[in-house]
């Protein structure tokens, strides 16, 4: 292998390259470079497609420059630096990835400087556009901001160090909230920063005394006002109380809906039945003795029993059917009396007509 010196007496040794410009050259079509006065401009070790370090050339650069204090690696391109891929700084080891948007990675880092930052600066300080993490000495939070040209930006997410707890957002943050109780959600989308601050917006509860999950309105107060409670247990859902009473779903208030299809359960009996002929109808006067005595229709729950209990609805649909059916057939059972009625009036009519007549005869005889 060929070893050089330098022909002008700068001491340079090549290797492979009779003609050495650096303080060490190793090859010639693809040189590395080793420069003792590097510089911003000259590289200090260089892998190139050419024999002088600071030529317009394709490969790898690292130059120490002394107007920033950091060590830079550029991939040249043609030009006369390229484009520059990192950055080292010297007096605290951070680190920078790319030029346009770089990457840095900052030892020491505070509330407004992120030690973690995809930004379109070199200085992760400016007022630049992009990512930035930072370590919230303030709150113990890990907080992610988006720069969107001011100092930092709008915050994203915040981590708690401490408790695992989440916020995303900032003016209507979500939070997920490892520590929740009856007081501090879960889960919460409100227009605060502090889950437990007396906001607007929604916030889920893991409620331990009753066993729900309760989601609940905040209106401007502690909790505000709850909307569902789901039974953790059963599944059932309670939607304004938080007592669903052994029911799938409980509703305090009205339901407004446009059509409401209930299912033929197996434990129903439709009221076809009274149609039968088999069926007992009882009398209309058996009906109005058990009206007077208990004020209200055989088989339909009176109205203490309905504030009380509540009904079926179903139960209660196909009551009233029934009701509807008898009723029917008392009107027909009445068509058939007045009926009958009727063909005896015509008959005592035609008679009286007829004693009419006969009676008139007998006073023309007079």
């Amino acid at each position: 292998m060929p070893i050089e010196q330098g022909s002008s007496g700068n001491n340079n040794v090549g290797i492979g390259n009779s003609n050495p410009n650096a303080m060490l050259t190793v090859g010639g079509g693809a040189p590395l470079f080793l420069n003792q006065g590097a510089s911003s401009t000259t590289p200090f070790l260089a892998v190139l497609n050419s024999a002088y370090p600071t030529d317009a050339r394709y490969g790898w650069a690292f130059y120490d420059n002394s107007t920033n204090g950091n060590l830079d690696i550029f991939r040249r391109n043609g030009t006369s630096q390229g484009i520059q891929f990192m950055s080292f700084n010297r007096n605290t080891g951070d680190v920078a990835i790319g030029e346009s948007s770089p990457l840095f990675l900052n030892h020491g880092s505070s509330n407004s400087t992120p030690f973690l930052a995809v930004l379109n600066s070199v200085n992760p300080t400016d007022a630049k556009y992009g990512w930035a993490f930072y370590d919230n000495s303030t709150n113990g939070n890990l907080d992610i901001f988006r720069r969107n040209g001011t100092s930092q930006g709008i915050k994203l997410m915040s981590f708690n160090r401490n408790t695992g707890d989440v916020a995303i957002g900032e003016s209507t943050p979500l939070y997920l909230n490892h520590g929740a109780s009856n007081s501090t959600p879960f889960l919460a989308v409100l227009n605060s920063v502090n889950p437990t601050d007396a906001k607007y917006g929604w916030a889920f509860y893991d409620n331990p005394i009753n066993g729900n999950l309760d989601i609940f309105r905040r209106n401007g107060t502690s909790q505000g006002i709850q909307l569902m409670s789901f039974d953790r247990n059963s599944g059932d859902v309670s939607i304004g109380t938080s007592n669903s009473n052994g029911n799938k779903l409980a509703v305090r208030g009205t339901i407004g809906c446009e059509e409401i299809v209930v299912k033929s359960a197996s434990t129903w009996n439709w009221p076809d039945y009274v149609f039968s002929k088999d069926y007992k109808l009882k009398s209309l006067q058996e009906v109005k003795e058990y009206v007077e005595e208990n004020h209200h229709l055989p088989e339909i729950p009176s109205a203490q029993e309905i504030e009380k209990k509540g009904f079926m609805l179903a139960e209660m649909n196909m009551n009233l059917l029934k009701k509807i059916e008898e009723l029917t057939l008392y009107m027909i059972d009445q068509e058939k009396k007045t009926e009958q009625l009727k063909s005896i009036i015509l008959k005592q009519n035609e008679i009286i007509l007829n004693q009419s007549k006969r009676l008139e005869k007998l006073e023309n005889k007079l």
